[in-house]
């Protein structure tokens, strides 16, 4: 047998006899066995360890092993000097309540840890439900944060998305437009240039034949006729009708030939017939795009350009012409009487800058920063949705430039584009 034998209980650690045997009361019922006729009487633990004694040291006359739960605990020595003292029956009896002992502890003990482990084991599953939710708090509020970042996030890419799309819109509908005013008014228009020159020629192979027939023929018509003649001839004003013919030819002329380089110039505005980056000269973008806008340049807007000498860059033309046309035409609806416009371009070290001021009222610095802001407007509503500098701007980075603005004290707004000499491939 195992005299290192515990109990093993359900709950908590293994239990000794030690831990279960409340000395007080094991002390007084060996003294009362010794005062009813023992001598001495003793418990031990398995491994000998005396744990209670009362009386004198004798050899033991009666042993009784202690049970709990059928295991042997330990042991129970009752001694006597006088074999016919009944010991025996003290021992049944300190035997019996010792073991009644024991139980009553073992079930205190195990009564005590049962209310104990459920006590901890609901403190504990409070501690984990609360570091749950603490947990659960602290991902819903990084995940609250992250949202709103995403949302932000989304918010522009969708914004640059529809800037882009508004873009390419813009640029199909400049050159669907070029393309059908080249069809449409070309042709006419070349009618017109080719029937102009010939009538001119005309005209003045009639006004020929009418000074030779009177050079001609006054001398040899009848006095009253050639009086008549002459009076017919200055009431009509011919001499001033052949002196004015080629003055009204040659202005028809001059008109007809701006309709064809207007259309001229807005089907390079547009480059429809371009894809892509090409070498550009940027001088002839920036006065294609004034040319197109003419018609929205009153006698009361006074544009002055300064264009310098520039290399031909690689860049797709038709984004750049778009750039340029939705920042002029945002200083042309400024409301500043006698608006002037200024353009310059020239070389900056290795980039090329084109600077486009106005002399209107300037931009308010605590919006400065909005301008290029997708859907930003300071119109009132219906009268734009606040993309057109948007577009510019991302335009003039398509091309691999930048853009920015700058309000000099005196007032006014100044963008300045800069795109790198050697342009990009795209």
């Amino acid at each position: 047998m195992n005299m290192d034998r515990k109990l093993d209980f359900i709950i908590g650690e293994e239990k000794s006899l030690a831990d279960l045997l409340n000395l007080p009361e094991a002390l007084k019922l060996l003294d009362g066995a010794v005062s009813a006729g023992a001598s001495g009487a003793e418990i031990t633990d398995y491994n000998g360890l005396v744990l209670a004694v009362s009386g004198f040291d004798a050899p033991a006359s009666v042993v009784r092993t202690i049970y709990l739960e059928g295991e042997p605990v330990g042991i129970l020595k009752v001694s006597a000097t006088d074999s016919d003292s009944g010991v025996d029956g003290v021992a049944d009896m300190l035997h019996s309540a010792l073991n009644t002992l024991i139980n009553s502890s073992m079930k205190r003990m195990l009564t005590s840890e049962a209310h104990t482990k459920i006590v901890n084991s609901s403190y504990q599953e409070l501690l984990e439900a609360n570091g749950m939710l603490a947990e659960s708090e602290r991902r819903y509020r990084e995940l609250a944060a992250t949202l709103e970042i995403k949302v932000e996030k989304r918010t522009e890419e969708l914004n640059r998305a529809y800037a882009t799309l508004l873009q390419k819109e813009k640029l199909a509908a400049i050159g669907g437009l070029a393309a059908g005013m080249a069809h449409e008014i070309n042709n006419p228009v070349g009618f017109v240039i080719s029937n102009l020159n010939t009538l001119s020629r005309y005209a003045e192979k009639l006004g020929e034949m009418l000074k030779f027939y009177r050079v001609k023929c006054e001398p040899v018509m009848p006095v009253d006729f050639a009086l008549e003649a002459g009076a017919q001839w200055d009431r009509l004003k011919i001499d001033y009708v052949l002196s004015d013919i080629d003055g009204l030819m040659k202005e028809s002329l001059d008109g007809a030939e701006r309709i064809q380089k207007l259309v001229a110039d807005m089907r390079g505005f547009s480059h429809v017939d371009e894809v892509g980056a090409v070498l550009t000269d940027i001088n002839i973008e920036l006065e294609q795009t004034l040319s197109v806008l003419k018609h929205e340049t009153g006698d009361d807007v006074q544009i002055e350009c300064k264009l310098g000498s520039l290399p031909r860059v690689n860049l797709n033309p038709a984004l750049l012409s778009l750039a340029f046309l939705q920042i002029i035409q945002n200083a042309l609806q400024l409301e500043t009487p006698d608006l002037k416009i200024s353009l310059k371009t020239g070389l900056q070290g290795d980039d090329v800058f084109i600077r486009i001021a106005d002399n209107g009222p300037g931009i308010p610095p605590e919006i400065r920063d909005r301008i290029f802001e997708p859907f930003f407007t300071t119109k009132d509503v219906g009268h734009g949705i606040g993309m057109g500098l948007t577009v510019a701007q991302q335009a003039v980075q398509a091309c691999g430039g930048t853009v920015v603005i700058n309000c000099p004290e005196e007032g006014g707004t100044v963008f300045t584009i800069t795109i790198p000499a050697e342009g990009i491939q795209q």
